[in-house]
């Protein structure tokens, strides 16, 4: 993948991310490379991975359930999983793909998938934290 594309979606992540208050990762998963935004709402961390794959960006939204102490489970889990096991249940869902050929529009697409990862009935608005 081209080097000032790779910087550029970094970049559009990270500042997406810390504009509406939500968390940004890279390379969450083993041996691949993506970005992730994620946020918590009540007992669910949800989390938007976006993957890309030669010209398209597979999305998906993953919500992680916790059925007590969210933060402290996933802290738990993910610090010392040999000894924690307790595993959420997990449910994905495939938003859609954006194509990395027209780079001047990743930005307003990757807001789109973020407001079709929120339900409907609970959309926010997403403004700025700021």
């Amino acid at each position: 993948m081209n080097t000032d594309i790779t910087h550029k979606m970094h970049s559009i992540f990270s500042e997406i991310a810390s504009l509406h208050g939500l968390r940004f990762g890279y390379n969450t998963h083993y041996e691949a490379y993506n970005y992730q935004i994620d946020w918590w709402e009540g007992r669910d961390h949800h989390r938007l991975d976006f993957q890309p794959i030669n010209e398209l960006m597979i999305v998906t939204h993953l919500t992680d359930h916790y059925r007590f102490l969210p933060h402290a489970c996933y802290w738990l889990y993910k610090s010392i999983p040999e000894i924690f096991r307790f595993a959420p249940s997990v449910q994905s869902v495939q938003l859609g793909t954006i194509k990395l050929d027209n780079n001047s529009e990743l930005r307003s697409d990757v807001e789109s998938m973020l407001k079709a990862a929120y339900n409907q009935e609970d959309a926010p608005d997403l403004k700025p934290v700021r």
